[in-house]
């Protein structure tokens, strides 16, 4: 998936009980409760975790039909643990100084960027990916499909279902086209490579589901937004969980006014989003539309000056 299928009961149990005569078997059959609550205490911890783990592993292997069918190989990582860390990524980026990382819509935007990637490698064109990839990643793409045409080759997807987005890292310094977050991905599909010539499975699984764990980089793009930049499958990239979580953006651009007396004049006419203006001073603020970093706000209107 997306470069060569590598996209990237019941139980029962009984209990003995015992009586006895006299006064001292009386004491006996008290211990044995205690003993027997104790346990039972124990017992029913122990499956409240298995319940939980296999609540998850049930999210993650169930079929996108609904059949419940297992998918073909096996969980990477510790989901617990990648919870803990996307809750303190997602703390961290609520309380970023700009408008750019609302975790919500970073989750968004993964989701808006993943269909269109993946369905790109099956229509076989890489056009359709434009607006939700880097550059740099775009011209791999290119690269890679004109490989499999001159092999004959296609790579298939079907069935395919976006399960987890986890925001596990991020980087917010002053320098935008340096910022960067990075999303755990788990995904399911029948992911395989074709001969366009005789039909024959190359490699990958045409037959069934495969569970796919990644972690999804993502940069800014000047005209897109955020992009993905890279995919790596999770046995390879799961260092990004434990890198540290960068918040340094400082502020306006250095060398720039923090505020005017006078409002900069725009370069040509602009035509400015509608919304709510807020009760601030004159001054340079995240740009609530997002079409740049910074917006001049003159006291009672936003203005069609901007800072990237």
């Amino acid at each position: 998936m997306g470069g060569g299928s590598s996209l990237g009961g019941s139980s029962s149990s009984t209990t003995r009980t015992g009586t006895s005569t006299g006064g001292t078997g009386g004491g006996g059959a008290l211990a044995g409760v205690i003993v027997m609550a104790m346990f039972g205490g124990f017992f029913l911890l122990v499956v409240g975790g298995v319940i939980v783990f296999a609540r998850h592993a049930s999210s993650a292997g169930a079929s996108p039909s609904g059949g419940g069918a297992a998918y073909a190989g096996g969980l990477v990582g510790n989901p617990f643990a990648r919870r803990r860390r996307a809750q303190q990524v997602e703390v961290a980026a609520r309380s970023a100084d700009d408008g750019y990382w609302d975790p919500d819509e970073l989750k968004q935007r993964v989701h808006e960027c993943f269909y269109p990637i993946q369905w790109s490698w099956e229509k076989r064109d890489v056009e359709s990916s434009r607006p939700f990839v880097s550059d740099a990643l775009y011209e791999r793409h290119e690269m890679q499909l004109d490989g499999l045409e001159k092999q004959h080759r296609r790579n298939r997807i079907a069935d395919l279902a976006l399960h987890e987005i986890d925001l596990v890292r991020m980087h917010n310094v002053t320098d935008d086209s340096e910022d960067r977050f990075v999303a755990y991905v788990g995904c399911s599909a029948r992911d395989w490579v074709e001969d366009v010539r005789t039909g024959a499975v190359v490699n990958g699984n045409a037959a069934s589901p495969t569970y796919f764990q990644q972690y999804w980089s993502f940069s800014r793009h000047p005209e897109y937004g955020w992009v993905l930049d890279e995919i790596q499958q999770a046995s390879e990239a799961e260092y990004h969980e434990s890198a540290p979580i960068v918040d340094d953006d400082t502020g306006p651009p250095a060398g720039e006014p923090v505020a005017m007396s006078a409002v900069p004049e725009a370069d040509g006419d602009v035509d400015l989003p509608e919304g709510d203006a807020p009760a601030k001073p004159a001054n340079w603020y995240p740009d609530p539309w997002r079409v740049a970093k910074w917006r001049w706000w003159d006291g009672a209107n936003w203005t069609g000056q901007t800072q990237t």
